[in-house]
């Protein structure tokens, strides 16, 4: 393809003959010659590249309309030809030059200009004519330009940089990619946030680019641009720019604003570019990322071979889409969205709002302790479909909800107080539960905390067991015997399995928190918080002979039907909160478990 300007009326350093080129480049493909005369502008004119940079940015740079243009990856691909044989039509919108390019935050006019923006319309409308005026004799008059390319302006940052053939009094000017703006983010507020640092940023505060680890807890981030970011722990990122978070574990759900456009989340295994997005990004510790959409699009790119800069594998995802990697350079693998998987700005807002009612305060917490690690199942009874109980702990979404319609079911009624739900359980009628499938341990410890309420004492009476007659299972939770104290047995796999009880009869008439932890080799059992017994334990089975749950009576072999014996020990009472562990909690936490919902 030659490089010499064709033949035509207009001098390639005309200032009119240039604002036509770059209303036809952000229109549609340029004539090769113009495309050519368009380069050498840009290459040898500082001026000329600021105003080509405003009116991309001016234009709206990330515009859905355009963005899906094919004629945008046909712009003068021959002729941007590099000397490797890249062809700019695969640019990706995880190319490097792409990026400079949306990060590009101190275009500014020199102080001897003044700019007129004129009002857009809605993207898809046409827009009227603006008028970028200096009081040099530059005058680019921009019209009708559809809604401004990123590609476009990634292929344009190529093009300042892409080598061409040196024309008489134009040598080629050598352009750097912009750097990226220094990392000026405040930390706008806390909740229940732990950091490792022992000097950690406070709320109010300004973060720069440093590596940071959130222990528990969230925060939200507040950039420049307006875009707000909630990360939630256990969490370990940084901030290189103003326009970007590394993340390497955690969550973090990011809202952008129409300033932040081009907002950046990057994990080890992809990069996320925004489009005016509410979208989430999660690590987990062993590599796994997870991209969904909330609202709008977002360009998905995943990262190969440890670098993001893979051209021509990115794609954008729209709301309610999402999408999964196993593993940096693992296939990507297509998701939907799931509106409970990440903290969003609204709830975190309400979290860390001041609570008046105790009420507030227990489904705040409910909410908080559904996302909390090691948590495997949790029926907060805050049910609005009485028909089922659901299973809230966020890592087993969809996993252990139980209907509560069969014919033996206990009845829901008010629970420990007014907002509060539980289920009642009446002995005369043998009312009782089975979840089929129990979670079961992978990690040998194991921890559990119910709210229970005793009418009557019921020798045996049962709370919660992963057991039946002969086929013992993970634990067995209840009063024992005719003593009717408290008690737990563990791993009922081998014989003499870990058994510790209270000495004292269990309460009647009142809400008891009940809970007992395995730590695989100390099980300790807890009465409203505080340690009422303690014994040796050993790592708890994941793959015990019965597999179901009962909730109000202990199941025969066939982990369904209750035993035919007195040992059956049908509750009589309410049953409210259960949440099982895949870890050992500390007595810290078991304390604040047992204080949520008290008057």
């Amino acid at each position: 393809m030659p490089d010499s300007i064709p033949d035509s009326p207009h001098d390639r350093n005309d200032d009119s003959y240039f604002a036509e080129l770059v209303a036809r480049f952000f229109n549609g493909p340029l004539e090769d010659g113009d495309l050519t005369a368009l380069r050498s502008r840009l290459e040898t004119d500082p001026a000329a590249r600021q105003l080509f940079v405003q009116v991309a940015r001016l234009d709206g740079l990330l515009t859905e309309r355009s963005l899906e243009s094919k004629q945008a990856l046909s712009i003068g691909t021959d002729f941007l030809e590099q000397p490797s044989g890249e062809d700019p039509s695969n640019l990706s919108m995880d190319d490097a030059t792409v990026q400079a390019a949306i990060r590009e935050e101190d275009v500014n006019f020199p102080a001897d200009e003044s700019v007129e923006l004129p009002s857009y319309p809605a993207s898809g409308q046409a827009v009227p004519q603006g008028l970028l005026k200096r009081n040099a004799p530059l005058i680019i008059k921009v019209t009708s330009i559809a809604a401004v390319l990123l590609l476009v302006v990634g292929v344009a940052t190529r093009l300042l940089k892409s080598p061409v053939q040196p024309q008489a009094g134009n040598p080629p000017v050598a352009i750097s990619p912009a750097p990226l703006p220094p990392a000026v983010v405040l930390l706008g507020a806390a909740v229940r946030a732990e950091w490792e640092s022992t000097t950690p940023p406070l709320p109010g505060g300004w973060i720069s680019d440093q590596p940071l680890a959130l222990k528990s807890g969230w925060v939200r981030l507040d950039f420049p641009s307006g875009t707000t970011a909630i990360i939630e722990a256990p969490a370990r990122f940084r901030l290189p720019s103003n326009m970007q978070i590394n993340l390497e574990l955690g969550h973090v759900a990011a809202r952008v604003t129409a300033q932040g456009h081009g907002f950046t989340v990057e994990s080890p295994s992809c990069r996320v570019v925004d489009f005016g997005t509410d979208f989430g990004v999660a690590v987990a510790a062993h590599g796994q990322s997870d991209v969904q959409v909330f609202q709008g699009k977002v360009s998905f790119s995943p990262a190969t071979a440890g670098t993001h800069t893979d051209a021509g594998v990115s794609e954008f995802l729209t709301q309610g889409e999402g999408r999964r990697i196993e593993s940096p350079g693992g296939p990507v693998i297509k998701t939907v969205a799931d509106k409970d998987a990440f903290v969003r700005l609204a709830q975190f807002n309400r979290w860390a709002g001041t609570q008046d009612s105790t009420l507030d305060q227990w489904r705040t917490f409910n909410e908080q302790l559904s996302r909390e690690p090691g948590l495997s199942l949790f029926y907060s009874m805050n049910e609005a479909d009485q028909a089922l109980l659901k299973n809230h702990a966020v890592s087993t979404a969809g996993q252990y909800d139980l209907p509560t319609g069969s014919t033996h079911a206990p009845t829901w009624v008010q629970g420990r107080m007014p907002g509060i739900r539980a289920l009642n359980f009446d002995t005369s009628r043998q009312q009782y539960l089975v979840l089929p499938t129990c979670p079961m341990t992978q990690t040998g410890q194991l921890s559990c905390a119910v709210w229970v309420y005793a009418r009557s004492y019921v020798d045996y009476g049962s709370i919660l067991k992963n057991w039946g007659d002969q086929k013992c299972g993970a634990f067995h939770l209840g009063l024992a015997g005719a003593t009717h104290c408290l008690e737990v047995q563990l791993d009922g796999t081998r014989p003499d399995g870990p058994n510790v009880h209270e000495n004292d009869p269990f309460p009647l008439g009142q809400w008891v928190h009940v809970a007992f932890v395995s730590d695989g080799s100390v099980v300790r059992l807890y009465r409203d918080g505080k340690e009422v017994a303690s014994g040796p334990s050993r790592p708890i089975q994941n793959n015990p002979p019965i597999t179901s749950m009962a909730i109000g009576c202990k199941t025969a072999d066939d982990g369904v039907t209750p035993i035919g014996s007195i040992a059956a020990g049908f509750w009589d009472g309410q049953i409210g909160e259960i949440a099982l562990f895949d870890r050992a909690l500390t007595p810290q936490e078991i304390q604040q478990l047992s204080q949520q919902g008290r008057h």
